[in-house]
């Protein structure tokens, strides 16, 4: 439990320090794939839209593997389907028919994605670190 946490901090450490540097560097970063200046723009825009969403996967992934860890693969694989797939659909079928179809906001679906992800992932491994780790102290 411990490890999980200090593996939580040390992405979010790094995975700033990483953003930090795609965001300055942005324009570059998109012109290594393209010179076109109205994509150019766009992947700029698009870029520094969902940096900072990227915080979200880092608790995603350490708190889903952290349960795994402790014998739970199922609960964390139902929540990033329903949140990487389920949710982010549902955001962008309501976005793109309802809303607005822009490129901005059907790029934002990743971030709802990942956001969703992280709000259940919290909760539930929350909820189950205890009956999971007393399972443990259990068979010690």
């Amino acid at each position: 439990e411990k490890g999980t946490f200090t593996t939580v901090w040390l992405t979010l450490a790094f995975t700033g320090a990483i953003i930090a540097l795609v965001d300055i560097f942005a324009p570059q970063s998109v012109e290594l794939f393209t010179n076109d200046p109205v994509v150019v723009e766009y992947g700029v825009k698009f870029t520094r839209v969902i940096l900072i969403f990227m915080l979200f996967n880092c608790v995603n992934h350490v708190l889903a593997g952290g349960l795994r860890g402790m014998g739970d693969s199922n609960g964390p694989m139902i929540i990033m389907l329903l949140s990487f797939v389920a949710v982010r659909q549902t955001y962008l079928y309501i976005m793109t028919h309802f809303v607005e179809n822009t490129a901005i906001a059907v790029g934002f679906g990743y971030p709802v994605g990942w956001m969703s992800c992280c709000f259940l992932e919290v909760i539930y491994y929350f909820l189950r670190r205890k009956k999971l780790l007393s399972r443990y102290a259990e068979a010690a």
